[in-house]
């Protein structure tokens, strides 16, 4: 997180981000997961040229490693991690910073509330870089995540989606539960 929250400073985060970076090199991992941060009292304007600054430190030394960054959007929730909260607020980043070593990292627990998904996965293609996989039951915790098959989401639609568009990288399977 850019923004300051959670006790690192930009520069701390920009740092945390670069060894990430040299890790995933290492392992020949091809993206690093980002997270915006929250706002954090920030304005809007200034938490989005925060994580735009920090996309643009960090771009050099993810093109050398051959890593690809990848915005995790998610669930509104988790608005203490960042303030993309949606597939359209990662999209307008990824609209306006424009490189091919940015892309988005999709978490399908985290699409739970988007509205017309299948749609907007088909029109998001392009930059989809890294796909988590978890099912999810309704409950009051963020702990709702479950094995694929065990829970309400519609899974065997959402990765016939994605893989629609071409998509033919890693999947994790996240489970917090």
């Amino acid at each position: 997180g850019f923004t300051g929250y959670n006790g690192y400073s930009y520069d701390e985060a920009v740092e945390e981000g670069r060894q990430l970076i040299e890790l995933a090199r290492a392992v020949r991992a091809p993206v690093v997961r980002v997270v915006s941060g929250p706002y954090a009292g920030h304005l809007r304007k200034h938490a989005r040229r925060l994580l735009m600054m920090g996309l643009e430190d960090l771009l050099p030394e993810a093109q050398a490693a051959g890593v690809k960054l990848v915005l995790q959007p998610m669930a509104s929730t988790f608005r203490e991690w960042t303030f993309l909260n949606s597939l359209d607020a990662a999209v307008s980043v990824l609209e306006e910073f424009r490189s091919s070593h940015v892309g988005l990292a999709l978490g399908t627990y985290h699409l739970i509330r988007e509205k017309n998904l299948l749609e907007k996965i088909e029109s998001i293609g392009p930059w989809i870089s890294s796909v988590q996989v978890s099912d999810w039951v309704p409950t009051s915790s963020d702990a709702d995540r479950r094995f694929p098959g065990e829970g309400k989401l519609p899974l065997a639609e959402i990765l016939s989606a994605i893989e629609s568009t071409g998509y033919q990288g890693w999947y994790e399977l996240e489970v917090w539960s």
